[in-house]
């Protein structure tokens, strides 16, 4: 059975929903591993000279780089997969509205 332009338009609508789902999904998931570490705020709050919040913003900052990277790594991938899908789907409305068009 081929394919209509609605049908195309209901498709796209889907393929976009996918990341978007994703994405929410990733941030859940990146927000969770920050608020269960608990041991960097711990050092915040018990250190008495300017060294050990200095040390702590430094531990701080190397983990939210290591997520940071992951997390763009992961939303590249999502965004790459859809893409690719999204542009097929594209190409076969093209060629629907094209052989109308002909019709």
């Amino acid at each position: 059975m081929s394919k209509n332009i609605g049908n195309l338009f209901q498709e796209l609508y889907k393929q976009g929903q996918v990341p978007a789902s994703k994405v929410l999904e990733l941030n859940i998931k990146t927000f969770e591993k920050f608020s269960k570490n608990t041991k960097i705020s711990d050092a915040f709050t018990k250190a008495k000279k300017p060294e050990e919040i200095f040390q702590a913003q430094t531990e701080l900052a190397k983990q939210f780089q290591s997520e940071a990277t992951n997390y763009i790594e992961e939303i590249s991938k999502i965004y790459a997969n859809s893409a690719t899908d999204f542009a097929s789907t594209l190409g076969e409305m093209a060629e629907v509205a094209t052989n109308h068009k002909e019709k």
